[in-house]
This record gives C-alpha cells, structure tokens and sequence, in this order.
C-alpha cells in the first residue's frame, strides 16, 4: 500500500509528457492496466493543485474524471489553443463544460474583466464547475445548467453508461445508434446560442470551445447568426460525424467566410473519427 501511495505523488511531480507516456502504458502492457488505474483514481479523487499546463498553480477537484485535470497534463493542444485565442476581457463560452477544467483555465484567461460562460446540463457536473470556481475566486464563471442545441425548450439525455462523460442529447445524431433499448432518460432545460445573445441575456463570444458528444452540429445550427454577425473563434470536438459535419461547413461556416482544419494539422478524412476542428473566421 505505502509503494501504490508514492505512484500518485511521483505523477504530481513528473513532466506531462512523461506521465501521459505511462498513462498509454497500460494499452501497450495490459498488466500494468490495474496499478495505473488505482493511482489514477486516486489522483482524480479530491482537491489538488494543477501542476502543469496554463492552469498551474489553480485549484481543481475533477470529481473523478480524468486525473490529467488534477495534473494539467490534459488536453494540451487544446490548452494552447486557449492560450493563443483567449485575452484578458474576452467572452468565453464552454459549451459542454463537464466538471469545469477549461472553465477555471479560460477564467485565468479572461481575468476579471472577462466572463466564462459555462454550459452543462448534468446537475453533478453543473455543481462540480460551481465548486471548482469557487476554489480559484473566480466570481467571472456563470454555470448555465443547461444543453445547447438548435432551438431551446426542454429535452431528454440518454444515458449511455454511469457518467456525465456518457450520456447525450437525445436528438444527437449519435443517440439513436449508440442508446440501448430500456436507456434511463434525464429530463434537461435546452438553449440555443442565437436566442440568448438576441434577447441580450448572452453577450456575443470571442472564443467558444464545443464538447457535446455528437450533437455539435445542432449547436452550430443554432448558433448561425452569432457566427455571421460577432465571428467569434472556436473549437468544435467532431464526435464521430462526417457528412452531418460537412454539411455544416458547407452550408453554414463557408459562407460565413470561416476556415474549418483539424486541430492536430491531420487532414479531415471521410471516416467517422473523434478529432478537434478549428473554426477560424478569415
């Protein structure tokens, strides 16, 4: 027990690309899978403090999800991508927040002066980015317990597993496949970007990162004028979508006179893939 407790606190101190390299050990050496799985719950159970990344030095519990947000070690090309898109007094929406990491690091961004607009319609999730920005002080992120997509009214999550990184919005292109027969629904509030920002309830994004597990189209679509009219910057996790997604592009985003490459400099291929695409306006 007293050697599994030093293989979290050696992974607090290593350099991030060595702990991601032991991180996609366990795929290479299926018997190392157990041990780096329990050091890895454990550092994603409780508080910490971020030890890498733009968010070192902040305060972040990831309630269980991925340790790298514990480390900072997650997600680094889209960490830098905050850190070459976002300034201090910009609006940021995180559409699809989760328990809040790129929240707490674009509120860094953004200073006081800025916002975060947090979007999670799952209540642990809600509460858990509450939590995390309550640990910085950061007053500038406002959670919105809600799904965003094309039109807003009420919806429903299928669940697709046992946790918020497992369930999505039931008129997702991916539910319908995925969902099986019997899946618990949630009852959720939806919004769409358009109607908020006209009624003035929202300002108008600079920067906006979208993670919604395969209903990123539908939230694009509702977000059209806000895209022809304020341009702002974004960042679109693909989930699996090709034509859907191209469609998009071609209908919506071309037009508007925007450039759509994947974040990775890997081209965007005709097979479903899971990959970050970058929506630049020229």
């Amino acid at each position: 027990m007293r050697t599994f407790g030093v293989i979290p606190a050696l992974a607090r101190l290593a350099p991030p690309r060595l702990v991601n390299g032991i991180s996609r050990l366990r795929y290479r050496l299926p018997w190392t899978a157990p041990l780096i799985g329990a050091a890895a719950r454990s550092i994603a159970s409780g508080e910490a403090v971020i030890r890498h990344g733009i968010g070192k030095g902040l305060r972040f519990d990831p309630h269980g999800q991925n340790p790298g947000y514990a480390l900072g070690t997650a997600d680094p090309l889209e960490q830098q991508f905050l850190a070459d898109h976002l300034r201090a007094g910009d609006e940021f929406y995180d559409i699809g927040a989760n328990v809040g990491f790129f929240a707490v690091l674009g509120a860094r961004r953004v200073g006081s002066e800025g916002h975060v607009h947090a979007f999670e319609p799952f209540p642990g999730s809600a509460a858990a980015v509450r939590k995390n920005a309550a640990l910085n002080g950061m007053s500038q992120i406002t959670v919105i317990e809600a799904a965003v997509s094309d039109r807003s009214g009420r919806g429903s999550f299928v669940l697709m597993g046992g946790g918020s990184a497992e369930f999505r919005l039931e008129s997702s292109a991916l539910s319908a496949v995925d969902a099986a027969p019997g899946a618990k629904r949630i009852p959720v509030d939806v919004v769409a970007i358009d109607e908020l920002v006209a009624a003035g309830q929202l300002p108008p994004p600079n920067l906006v990162m979208i993670d919604v597990e395969g209903s990123e189209c539908e939230v694009l679509r509702g977000m059209a004028q806000t895209i022809r009219t304020h341009r702002p910057v974004m960042l679109c996790e693909v989930h699996w979508l090709v034509g859907e997604f191209r469609a998009v592009c071609k209908d919506l985003l071309e037009p508007a006179g925007y450039t759509v490459r994947r974040l990775d400099g890997k081209p965007i291929g005709d097979q479903p893939e899971r990959y970050h695409a970058v929506l630049m306006p020229a």
